[in-house]
């Protein structure tokens, strides 16, 4: 209940502020509301779409970022000069031309990606703050559906088009989910040591120059460009 009550009143801040922007762009009266509110579908798509991006070429998952982000921003321009329009046509606001800010196509794409990103801070402060017990994870391994806690997970290690999950109790699953998207489902808990490696951090007992060990002396390879992922202030 906590969870939701805290989560509207999140929309309603953003909302009103969205509005009190455009009011002061010059937008009358009521219309401001109305016209913040056609931000949330970008935002809600952005915020489901854009973790599902695997970065595993680089290049292609920032090229994926952008085409998404006009998608998602001309859609949104599009509605919010379709309804200015027809507003005025119907005589509800009485505006002569639609406002500059709102075909603006950097202000929406910051607008949208600052609530989104918002919305995911309010989301992993409730997955943080849920108590002891722990995520329960579901996935596919060879056609059988698993469930797992997320304490379970030792590390994940990513292998051409599949991912490998290395359980407790000597547990491997394979799953074709990639190792980015895993990442971002995982949260805090876990930190990216590698390319293809995905550690949970309770598990590293020893952090060396070019591999860390776990609890159970499992060797995990590290990058230097993920080697700052495990600097102390990086984990938060």
């Amino acid at each position: 209940m906590k969870k939701i009550v805290i989560t509207i009143l999140y929309w309603v801040f953003a909302v009103s502020a969205i509005a009190f922007v455009l009011w002061r762009a010059g937008l009358p009266l009521w219309e401001p509301v109305l016209m913040a509110l056609l931000f949330i579908p970008g935002c809600m798509a952005l915020k489901f779409i854009l973790p599902k991006i695997s970065f595993r070429n680089s290049r292609e998952g920032i090229l994926n970022v952008f085409y998404i982000l006009c998608a998602v921003v001309l859609t949104v321009m599009l509605m919010l000069m379709i309804s200015q329009l027809q507003l005025n046509m119907d005589g509800i606001f009485q505006s002569e031309y639609i406002n500059p800010i709102l075909v603006n196509p950097l202000f929406i794409a910051a607008v949208m990606l600052v609530l989104a990103f918002g919305d995911r801070l309010v989301s992993r402060f409730f997955r943080k703050d849920s108590g002891s017990e722990p995520d329960m994870i579901t996935f596919n391994s060879e056609y059988r559906k698993i469930a797992l806690a997320s304490t379970e997970i030792r590390y994940i290690e990513s292998r051409d088009t599949e991912v490998w999950i290395y359980a407790t109790e000597d547990r491997t699953f394979r799953n074709r989910t990639g190792i980015t998207q895993w990442e971002n489902l995982l949260g805090e808990d876990f930190v990216r040591v590698h390319r293809s490696y995905l550690v949970r951090r309770d598990r590293i007992v020893t952090i060396g120059s070019e591999y860390v060990i776990l609890s159970d002396n499992t060797e995990i390879p590290v990058s230097k460009t993920f080697r700052k992922n495990l600097l102390p202030d990086s984990s938060h």
